[in-house]
């Protein structure tokens, strides 16, 4: 399993599933979490086809509850959850909904199926993260990905409970994020690979829910002073002590924070590259 949960106990046996009572707390805050939990648990049984009905014997229960974490990660609850599958079927227990789809992907990989059959091993399970910051980082500036690919990614990264995703937007070779204040930052001059390939306002703000809606964190970078070509090019300063720079690299960070609410996106990084 991946990642290994903090403690598993292992029944040497298995339960079939062919249908299930399916069972989920009505929880009340995130809708966008909450929407894409019942969507993963939903696909990974038509998936596995397992059929939902109500009349079924065995249940898959979801459910909010007290799940302990140690004192060294207290902070981290909201991640925690626990796992039982026994004969009558499998409950997961969270703290929030965030362990929650946690404890769905953990499923995914208890849930075999091989030769017309879906069956899940018996266990006990009980994780926690041994991180808090779990993360990959996309260097777009250089090397240009579509929104496409790194959903795909992030797809990916969500199985595995990966939370933060660095998403580095800037560098010698373009300015990857529209500004609607210094649209030159989109010109064809500003840009020295990949030109004219940036994302619009719209479509990071789409991609930090999708981020959001699988527990990922999205840290956006600008990375100045240094690797900053196409931002003096876009905002037309021959170096970064002109007071023009420091002028739009404010703007610019007050427009990209007023994109997406601060729960959604706590932190903004600053590169710091090369200052010398």
């Amino acid at each position: 399993m991946l990642p290994l949960p903090q403690s598993v106990v292992w029944k040497d046996q298995a339960i079939e599933l062919n249908s299930v009572k399916l069972s989920i707390p009505k929880l009340t805050g995130d809708k966008l979490r909450i929407a894409h939990l019942k969507s993963e648990l939903q696909s990974l049984l038509v998936r596995n086809k397992v059929k939902v009905s109500a009349e079924a014997s065995t249940q898959i229960r979801l459910r909010i509850g007290t799940v302990k974490v140690p004192a060294q990660w207290k902070g981290q609850e909201k991640e925690a959850y626990e796992i039982i599958v026994a004969k009558r079927g499998v409950v997961i227990t969270a703290n929030a909904v965030e362990g929650l789809n946690y404890g769905v992907q953990t499923l995914r990989q208890l849930m075999v199926h091989k030769n017309g059959k879906t069956t899940v091993a018996v266990c006990s399970i009980s994780d926690y993260p041994a991180f808090k910051i779990r993360g990959f980082m996309h260097d777009v500036g250089r090397n240009f990905q579509s929104i496409d690919q790194l959903k795909m990614q992030i797809e990916t990264f969500a199985h595995y409970k990966i939370n933060t995703f660095h998403f580095h937007l800037t560098e010698y070779h373009g300015w990857r994020l529209e500004s609607k204040i210094y649209p030159n930052l989109q010109a064809d001059s500003s840009f020295t690979r990949k030109v004219g390939k940036y994302y619009t306002q719209k479509e990071f703000k789409d991609l930090v829910d999708y981020c959001w809606a699988r527990n990922i964190t999205v840290i956006p970078e600008f990375d100045i002073p240094g690797h900053s070509d196409a931002f003096r090019k876009g905002v037309g300063v021959k170096n970064m002590k002109d007071p023009k720079a420091l002028k739009a690299l404010i703007e610019l960070f007050d427009d990209l924070c007023s994109l997406v609410p601060r729960e959604k996106m706590p932190y903004v990084h600053v590169g710091t590259d090369e200052v010398g």
